[in-house]
């Protein structure tokens, strides 16, 4: 299976270090820890076409520093539901891709 760069001495089945900065009904922040940014870049593209999400954001805290901010707020349903269904509709994406290449 493909993988992502992970951030400074992480492993692969590593957990990720993520902070909830904020978690309301429709709105949730999560900063992730030492963590390459290109993936959140890919699931921020994949919520954006969620019809049941307002707003999505991913950014990079600093250039030097690896950690991700994600904000997701909905129009209905909570979140982390969407976020779920995001990762999801990804990773069919990644299987996808990966079986047209091998």
């Amino acid at each position: 299976m493909i993988r992502y760069k992970r951030g400074r001495d992480k492993k692969e089945g590593d957990k990720m270090n993520i902070e909830i900065v904020k978690n309301e009904d429709n709105y949730v922040e999560l900063k992730f820890i030492d963590e390459d940014p290109s993936i959140f870049y890919a699931l921020r593209d994949v919520l954006a076409e969620d019809s049941d999400v307002e707003f999505v954001s991913a950014l990079q805290e600093h250039p030097q520093v690896e950690n991700v901010i994600l904000m997701v707020r909905t129009k209905k349903g909570k979140p982390i539901d969407r976020i779920m269904k995001g990762l999801g509709k990804l990773d069919k994406v990644i299987d996808s891709l990966e079986s047209s290449l091998f």
